[in-house]
């Protein structure tokens, strides 16, 4: 939940997608603690958006603490709305009865997703986590490149 922190261990070459045995990984962590920024950095550095703590997703942490604003960024970089949970729930099964957040996934799951941003998901994916950072350097339009880059 430090961003400092977060982002001098990943210039320093962490993996962005350790997993602590106790914690679940640094997004997961993110998540719980409600750290927008951190989540971001984080996912724009490649974290896995499904990758959490044993079954739990990170956008079952974020529900589960009504936290919308982490919320729509998970699902902005792609995160399931359908995973299940060591209990069998979805993320909009463990957010709070009646928050915002359940809302937001209500609605979320009943309206269709932009054109533009599964092409920039599918782009993402074919490049490959490892190789976002070679983004930045493509023979692209600025606009495009930061649209890629979630700039």
């Amino acid at each position: 939940g430090h961003y400092g922190c977060v982002e001098a261990l990943l210039t320093w070459g962490a993996d962005v997608d350790m997993d602590i045995p106790h914690l679940g990984t640094a997004l997961y962590t993110a998540c719980i603690c409600q750290e927008l920024e951190c989540a971001g950095k984080l996912l724009r550095e490649g974290a896995n958006v499904q990758k959490g703590k044993s079954l739990d997703s990170p956008l079952h942490a974020a529900a589960e603490k009504d936290c919308t604003d982490v919320v729509k960024l998970l699902l902005d970089f792609g995160a399931d709305i359908n995973a299940r949970n060591t209990e069998f729930q979805r993320p909009v099964d463990v957010a709070p009865p009646s928050s915002l957040t359940e809302g937001f996934l209500l609605f979320y799951e009943a309206t269709p997703r932009l054109l533009s941003q599964l092409c920039r998901q599918c782009i993402r994916n074919c490049v490959g986590r490892d190789r976002l950072h070679l983004l930045a350097h493509l023979p692209l339009p600025t606009r495009l490149r930061n649209y890629l880059q979630y700039h």
